[in-house]
């Protein structure tokens, strides 16, 4: 499970959405983890939401490996925006594996 964190922007009052995407490194999808792909939406207030991403396991040893999850597409909606008529969020986002 990665843990995805939100900063910057205006968390209180609107409605953030980024989407993500994993992509291939050392590791490739459908025989060392799923490929997953979706939107992170951040209510206003939230700070943090999960990916779930299952890691496929066998019994053949390989040495350690990696793939990326990208977050691209930040945008935010509610009072702040419609107000100003364009977007005003800079989120910043932090992922933690554990």
């Amino acid at each position: 499970m990665l843990r995805v964190c939100y900063q910057g922007g205006d968390i209180a009052s609107t409605t953030t959405y980024v989407d993500y995407r994993t992509e291939d490194g050392t590791a490739n999808a459908g025989s060392d983890f799923e490929f997953s792909t979706g939107t992170l939406i951040f209510q206003p207030g939230e700070t943090e939401r999960h990916i779930d991403i299952r890691i496929i396991d066998d019994d053949v040893f390989e040495e350690d490996e990696h793939f990326f999850v990208n977050l691209n597409n930040a945008r935010n909606e509610g009072a702040s925006e419609a107000a100003a008529g364009r977007r005003t969020c800079r989120p910043g986002f932090l992922i933690y594996y554990y």
